[in-house]
């Protein structure tokens, strides 16, 4: 939900924006979040990871963007999936 995005976000003062993109693959939801942040150490990637899971309640690949590199449009959750 876009207010578990909102609660990771706040707990991050590094993080500028996120953006969680869930995708599918080989018959399971695959989700991805995208941070932005000027901090990319990975102890701060693994902090933010450890929130996601404890936050959104699943586990996530976490990778750190420039900060402005999100598209400004609204979406905190793109569901990518896929069926075909």
């Amino acid at each position: 939900r876009p207010e578990q995005v909102a609660d990771l976000v706040a707990r991050h003062p590094e993080i500028g924006k996120a953006r969680v993109t869930v995708t599918r693959a080989e018959e399971r939801d695959v989700m991805a979040v995208q941070v932005e942040s000027a901090e990319t150490s990975d102890a701060f990637i693994a902090a933010v990871a450890e929130r996601v899971q404890a936050t959104l309640k699943l586990r996530g690949a976490v990778s750190v963007v420039a900060p402005g590199a999100l598209p400004n449009d609204g979406k905190v959750i793109e569901d990518a999936r896929s069926y075909d």
